[in-house]
């Protein structure tokens, strides 16, 4: 239903250059080879990179499903006040509610 949104399964820190170490100024996005447009919906998932591990490094313990939430919690704050920052992006829920909804519901 939308709204469509550029979504990259394979985005992660290592395919993101910016200027310098100090501003972080995004100055290109880099391995786009699993792009496609889709729903914004298909966003709200927690990234898989918030604890800078691949997925299949991790292991079942308490104090990773820890450090990951926290690192959720930082996530979805800094997205809430990047969407406060932008302007509005039309109709539809903003990612950042998206990402709690799928977190709340369990789909994430």
């Amino acid at each position: 239903m939308g709204p469509f949104k550029l979504i990259c399964d394979d985005f992660g820190p290592s395919n993101v250059i910016v200027n310098n170490a100090k501003d972080l100024q995004i100055v290109a996005v880099v391995d786009l080879e699993w792009s496609y447009v889709g729903p914004a919906q298909l966003l709200a998932t927690a990234p898989w990179w918030l604890l800078q591990e691949w997925p299949h490094n991790w292991s079942d313990s308490a104090d990773r499903r820890a450090r990951f939430l926290e690192h959720l919690d930082t996530f979805k704050r800094v997205l809430e006040e990047k969407e406060e920052k932008a302007s509005p992006a039309g109709p539809g829920e903003s990612l950042s509610a998206l990402v709690r909804r799928s977190e709340e519901h369990g789909t994430m």
